[in-house]
This record gives structure tokens, C-alpha cells and sequence, in this order.
């Protein structure tokens, strides 16, 4: 699943879109390949950005968007969400605090952010190592530092060559 959403986005990347909504919801399986589906919430690379899409999966960058913290972001934001929702789908749990289950709403951003942060510098075991590494290249908080869907395809695609 993993593999097939990458190349999906990497696709979506080189035409010049963000997809800005990766979740469980959007990906159905199909005959041999999971496939993304609800293009809802795409927007062009250099068009004026919006928030759109599921809040549990946002990246910091888009949170930090929406907090008037940075002007900007770019196709890396969709790397983050792949690689929490692939960690949310192993440990059966999701990976950080970003939900106030008493109140039943979102913990507020700089509380989102500072988990996200935590989850970055402790993501959990995942095995085999060398796919734990992937995911750590994917949850970099500093998107300038973070892997890209290219890089993230070719980064997969040798680990199931192995």
C-alpha cells in the first residue's frame, strides 16, 4: 500500500497538483494495487493554497499554515500524513495526540504541533528496520529536510527489489 500511494502521489506531484487529503478513506484497494481516490481537496502547485482536507493527518507545515506561522508549503505535505496513516495502520493506534476525547474536538495547533514534533524525534518501532527508516525520512518536521515522493518512490521501490 505503501509503494502504490507513493507512486500515486509522486504522479500527482509531477503534474503539478498537492494532494492535501491522504487518509484510510481515500485509499480502496483494486485487483492487485491500492489506488487513490477523492480528489477533492487537490490543489495546483502554484495556485493560491487552502487548508482542505482531514485535520488528524495534517503535517505540520499546513498546521502551521493555518496557525499564520509560515506563508507557504509545497508537495512534501503530503509525505507526512502517507507515512503517519502507514504507522496509524501498523501500530493499530494512531502515532500522536491530536484529539481532545473528552471535549470531542482537536487539541488546539500549538498542542498538535508539539506532539507532532515528540513523534518525530520517538517514532516507534516498525519493522523491518530499513522500512522504519523510510518513515523516518517521511516525518521530518522541517519539510526542506523531509523526503519527497520521488525520492520516497525510489526509496521503496529498492526496498522491495531486496
Amino acid at each position: 500500500m505503501f509503494k502504490d500511494i507513493s507512486f500515486a502521489l509522486k504522479a500527482v506531484h509531477e503534474a503539478g497538483y498537492i494532494y492535501k487529503d491522504i487518509k484510510p478513506d481515500n485509499i480502496m484497494f483494486s485487483g492487485e494495487h491500492y489506488k487513490l481516490i477523492d480528489f477533492g481537496s487537490i490543489v495546483e502547485l502554484n495556485k493560491k493554497k487552502n487548508i482542505g482536507g482531514c485535520w488528524l493527518y495534517k503535517d505540520p507545515e499546513i498546521i502551521s499554515y493555518a496557525c499564520k506561522k509560515v506563508l507557504d508549503y509545497d508537495c512534501k505535505s503530503d509525505i507526512w500524513p502517507l507515512a503517519v496513516m502507514v504507522c496509524h495502520l501498523y501500530l493499530g493506534k494512531f502515532p500522536y495526540d491530536c484529539f481532545d476525547y473528552d471535549v470531542g474536538r482537536l487539541l488546539p495547533l500549538g498542542d498538535i504541533l508539539e506532539n507532532q514534533l515528540e513523534f518525530c524525534e520517538h517514532v516507534p518501532n516498525i519493522e523491518p528496520v530499513v522500512f522504519r527508516d523510510i518513515i523516518l525520512k517521511c516525518v521530518v518536521f522541517d519539510p526542506l529536510d523531509r523526503i519527497n515522493s520521488c525520492q520516497l518512490c525510489k526509496e521503496l521501490k529498492k526496498l522491495t527489489a531486496e
